[in-house]
């Protein structure tokens, strides 16, 4: 009986290299489960990653500010003209030029019978020439404008709202920044004049002092201090100015985004949640997210620019959340 043949056996180190790649292809694949599920856990993080978002309620100051553009003008504008009617002999001036009150600006011949005194124009302030007719030998009309002049001081001329006009008073502090410097440097300034009546064109208030900017508005003046050299007699340049209308000091303040009101106009704030994996699956299957945040009522006082000062309801240092949407909707697929 012819005997069977034994297929050789594979050596040993061939077996245990088998084995080892049976071993690392496991734990490749293991590795990939793993991190496809991280990818997913993560994932459901950052669909609710907003309820991270959080303001903290500190000790500190509540500020109120209106914001809004004007222009430099002159504090005082003036159009000059003779008494009596006559022909151009004398110029003085070209415009441009600084005067100082009393200086002869320009002569007529107004005849024999014409006083000499009304045959001078003399400058009524100290000031700046910006318009004069300048050809000699022509004549001028009785009362006719020949000088145009304005005053050195100058001041920022805006035109505020309805809705603004009522929080401005004189002696209110401001912040201006030119706009021709880009370098954004800012100024100190001062409300000098607050109009009270709406002015929808140019127009003259207090002597010619105030009401210089056009349009439909209130006129509010604001004095800018420290002007520089460069810009002392230029006008409209064009002006940001902040004006500080309200604060309030070492009150417990919190940022307005984090300021809810319900149906009631009642303000109210959400409480940050613990992202816990029970929390996000929940999160997943609602509608409306803030079905799962608790609300905690506070009493708000004075409301500024950015926060709101707590009356009640928030201790200092504690944080809450800023960015709610109302829904939030993430399939569970």
């Amino acid at each position: 009986m012819p005997e069977l043949t034994r297929k050789p056996k594979k050596p040993w180190y061939k077996r245990i290299s088998r084995l080892i790649l049976i071993f690392v292809v496991l734990i490749i694949v293991v590795g990939i489960v793993l991190t496809v599920r991280g990818l997913k856990e993560r994932s459901k993080i950052t669909n609710f990653e907003y309820l991270r978002q959080s303001a903290t309620a500190e000790i500190g100051t509540v500020s109120k500010t209106i914001s809004t553009q004007g222009e430099i003008v002159p504090d005082e504008r003036i159009k000059l003209s003779f008494l009596v009617p006559g022909k151009l002999t004398e110029v003085n001036y070209v415009i441009g030029d600084y005067v100082e009150k009393g200086d002869i600006l320009m002569k007529i011949d107004g005849g024999s019978f014409a006083a000499k005194k009304d045959q001078e124009l003399v400058a009524p302030i100290d000031g700046r020439i910006v318009d004069i007719k300048t050809v000699t030998d022509t004549p001028v009309a009785l009362e006719e404008a020949v000088v145009e002049m304005v005053s050195r001081g100058t001041h920022i001329s805006l035109s505020v709202s309805d809705r603004d006009v009522i929080h401005l008073r004189k002696d209110q502090s401001a912040t201006i920044r030119i706009l021709a410097y880009v370098d954004e440097r800012t100024f100190p300034g001062t409300v000098t004049f607050v109009d009270v009546q709406k002015r929808t064109a140019v127009s003259s208030v207090s002597e010619g002092r105030a009401g210089d900017s056009t349009g439909s508005g209130y006129t509010v003046n604001v004095a800018m201090k420290d002007v520089p050299a460069e810009i002392a007699g230029v006008l409209g340049l064009e002006a940001q100015v902040e004006i500080a209308v309200d604060r309030k000091e070492n009150v417990l303040a919190l940022e307005l985004g984090a300021v809810q009101y319900d149906v009631d106009d009642k303000p109210f704030v959400y409480v940050l949640p613990e992202l816990t994996e029970s929390f996000i699956m929940q999160a997943q299957q609602v509608a409306d997210i803030t079905e799962l945040l608790e609300k905690k009522t506070i009493e708000v006082g004075f409301v500024g620019d950015e926060k709101a000062e707590v009356l009640s309801g928030l201790q200092a240092g504690e944080s809450v959340l800023v960015y709610v949407p109302q829904k939030e909707f993430s399939p569970s697929f």
